[in-house]
């Protein structure tokens, strides 16, 4: 296995180093981080890709994709049982709060009423004029 820093893997994959970070983030390459201070290098682990570029015959490569497309159906068979699952909790949540929202509806009708009641047994407001303030400052 070769390490290799990430412009030399860019030669040798034949392909731009931007294109080999994107290759990097998505996992199709391995690499190792060497710590300078603040600083690191990124060196590029070339074994496993350029042996498995070159060892890798036409039967091999359609049994991999096989065995990757019956492990992408297993993951979305479980994925979407997951999904359903959480649907369901979804649906039982918002039916929750729709009970809770028509129980607070209520309630704030209810609470309107009593206090239509209880404005109508209010007596009527005093109209007098207000008493005029003594100032405390008494040199104005």
């Amino acid at each position: 296995m070769a390490r290799v820093t990430r412009k030399e893997a860019a030669a040798r994959l034949n392909v731009s180093k931007s294109t080999l970070d994107r290759m990097i983030r998505r996992g199709e390459l391995l690499t190792e981080t060497e710590q300078h201070g603040h600083r690191h290098t990124v060196w590029v682990l070339m074994g496993d890709v350029i042996e498995d570029a070159h060892d890798d015959s036409a039967e091999d490569t359609n049994e991999h994709i096989s065995e990757s497309i019956e492990h992408t159906e297993r993951d979305t068979g479980a994925e979407n049982l997951a999904l359903q699952a959480e649907v369901k909790g979804l649906r039982e949540l918002v039916d929750l709060y729709r009970e809770r929202l028509a129980d607070s509806d209520w309630r704030y009708q209810e609470l309107l009423g009593q206090l239509k009641t209880l404005t109508a047994a209010l007596p009527a407001a005093e109209s007098t004029a207000p008493r005029e303030r003594r100032r405390w400052w008494p040199f104005r």
